[in-house]
């Protein structure tokens, strides 16, 4: 009798782990694609994107320009002109007066705004002060705010780092990247693989660069 109850009691458990190894495979897995897909819709979102693209922002405050107790303000002359151009792709362009400069933002949610790298020619010239002023409280920026009048504030945390103005593209006066100041990537030491080069879109403020044929 307590063989026949060890048996059945024995059969009972292997049926009831079965169960549940069956249940753990019928589990639902997570959807990744549309996990991926509502995490990307999130980011530089429409509403945001036509806000900031489509135009020039002009700066008409910079924090720390005005100097120290209003003497020897960093300001740049009228005919001068710096200016911030945000584009749909995730490229940010622009002149900080005296380089050009480029690189790429996202709008990771709602008002939140995060660059990366900003990229410049080396050039010299007498508004470097007023650029490396530029260059500093943009990178520091993480939201922004439209303002009343239309202006739009670049903030870091409470902090006020740039108020800028929007104008039209076509008042811009683009300054072009000068060939000599164009840098150049480091050489890689070792075997370069001769590859056909494929044509690709390239933002006209990113210079490119050839790279030569090496024979074997």
């Amino acid at each position: 009798m307590n063989r026949v109850l060890t048996i059945f009691c024995g059969a009972m458990a292997m049926v009831i782990v079965s169960g549940c190894c069956m249940q753990l495979e019928t589990k639902p897995q997570p959807r990744i694609q549309e996990i991926v897909e509502k995490h990307q819709q999130q980011i530089n979102r429409a509403e945001e994107l036509n806000i900031l693209c489509n135009k020039a922002w002009i700066p008409v405050y910079i924090k720390g320009q005005e100097g120290v107790d209003g003497k020897n303000a960093i300001t740049l002359p009228p005919e001068v002109q710096a200016y911030v151009e945000f584009q749909r792709d995730g490229k940010i362009t622009g002149f900080a007066g005296v380089n050009v400069f480029n690189g790429s933002f996202a709008v990771t949610a709602p008002n939140r705004l995060r660059f990366g790298a900003l990229v410049s020619t080396l050039q010299a010239g007498p508004h470097l002060d007023y650029e490396m002023l530029f260059m500093a409280q943009l990178k520091d920026v993480d939201h922004f705010v439209i303002t009343k009048n239309g202006e739009i504030e670049f903030m870091k945390r409470s902090m006020l780092m740039m108020r800028c103005k929007a104008v039209d593209l076509k008042s811009i006066k683009r300054k072009s990247v000068p060939k000599a100041m164009t840098p150049v990537p480091p050489e890689v030491k070792g075997k370069v693989t001769e590859k056909e080069t494929v044509a690709k879109k390239v933002n006209p403020a990113l210079p490119t660069v050839e790279k030569s044929k090496k024979s074997k």
